[in-house]
């Protein structure tokens, strides 16, 4: 499995920083084919780039490239991620030497990491991934993110007065103010999670209860 076109100037980084191609594709999960003619493709189009290239790194303890890692995806992603905690005792650092090897891949568990987080809140993950995230130690989503409560609560609360109101749920699409626009947004993110199963349980309860009130309750009289 490879990563998507966005994530591939990851590649022409690590290049950049003096990884050849074996360490690029075990880093990032990919073929050295595909890595090779990628960064090939780049040098093409600006030859400069080469010049820029540090001095390639080696680091002889670590393991080679495996041509069934690339096909491990986001769960070799997953599982390199909970291999550096348990060996770290932390999460891994933006701050990391991408100069070696073993530095480059902290500084891309690094990102992926906090792109899972971003992800989370935006229903983008299956409830299988939810669950293995959770067992990283100290991994914190949802449930357990006390970052995202009270926000959660606040844009809940919003939703359930615009329904006594208006009679309706907020809409993203066609509704008449910013306000309704953005509360519909939301709630339609949280709608989504909800058919997937991915929202705690409190919160799919309280869902469920302003989904009822928006199929029972006439708009307030003025």
């Amino acid at each position: 499995m490879t990563r998507d076109p966005a994530s591939k100037a990851e590649w022409l980084l690590l290049y950049r920083r003096g990884l050849d191609v074996q360490d690029i594709a075990r880093v990032c999960h990919t073929l050295p084919q595909t890595a090779e003619a990628y960064i090939q493709g780049q040098l093409a189009r600006d030859p400069s780039l080469f010049d820029t290239r540090l001095g390639r790194c080696l680091e002889p303890s670590l393991p080679v490239f495996r041509e069934e890692d690339a096909s491990m995806g986001w769960d070799g992603n997953l599982l390199a991620l909970a291999r550096f905690v348990e060996a770290h005792g932390r999460f891994p650092r933006r701050s990391a030497d991408t100069t070696t090897v073993s530095g480059a891949l902290e500084v891309f568990l690094y990102h992926w990491g906090r792109e899972q987080r971003g992800r989370s809140p935006a229903g983008q993950l299956t409830a299988r991934q939810e669950r293995r995230l959770e067992a990283i130690p100290r991994w914190t989503v949802l449930g357990r993110d006390h970052l995202h409560t009270r926000h959660w609560n606040e844009r809940f609360t919003a939703c359930r007065t615009f329904v006594a109101e208006h009679g309706h749920l907020p809409r993203y699409k066609r509704g008449t103010t910013e306000r309704e626009r953005s509360l519909g947004t939301w709630l339609s993110r949280q709608c989504a999670r909800h058919r997937r199963g991915l929202l705690p349980a409190e919160r799919a309860t309280a869902m469920d209860g302003l989904l009822d009130d928006a199929a029972t309750t006439p708009p307030r009289a003025r």
